[in-house]
């Protein structure tokens, strides 16, 4: 049968009241790579589709993609940042080539695309592989190196490669 994932957030725990009240801006970019994990590790697991819960803000315990006012928080940049860049892409594998790092493999208009982080959250070195066009963060912001073959990862990177 089909899995859907009806239910997915990160909220703000009353066990850890030094980052939820109110929330800190850690919370803010844990809920960020919580997006790039839950949708890109539903995907490769099979699921048929993953909501998001609650949309509107600020959730309960701060588990909304929008906020009081009903403007967009981290999560919902990295949300639609994710949407764009795996637009109509294939779901390929795994990428073991990084122990430290769990990766995804998609294949995409003119282009293949890992997803990668760390699993332990804390920074690794890593070569990037060759046919490299362009790296970006969660947001979409472009942090391809220019000097160097390496790149810091700890938080959700798309490594475009080409085909």
């Amino acid at each position: 049968k089909p899995i859907l994932n009806t239910e997915g957030s990160l909220l703000c725990s009353p066990y850890t009241p030094q980052y939820c009240d109110p929330p800190v801006p850690a919370f803010y970019e844990a809920q960020a790579d919580y997006v790039v994990w839950l949708y890109v590790r539903n995907w490769a697991a099979g699921l048929i589709g993953t909501i998001w819960y609650p949309w509107e803000g600020p959730g309960w315990r701060y588990s909304g993609m929008l906020d009081e006012g009903n403007v967009p928080k981290a999560s919902y940049n990295t949300l639609k940042f994710l949407s764009q860049e795996l637009d109509r892409a294939i779901y390929k594998g795994l990428v073991s080539r990084y122990p430290a790092l769990k990766g995804y493999e998609f294949a995409a208009a003119g282009k293949r695309v890992w997803v990668l982080w760390a699993a332990d959250e804390q920074p690794h070195t890593i070569d990037l592989p060759p046919g490299l066009q362009k790296v970006y963060d969660k947001y979409g912001q472009d942090i391809t190196p220019a000097a160097s073959n390496t790149l810091v990862v700890n938080s959700p990177v798309y490594v475009e490669l080409a085909p």
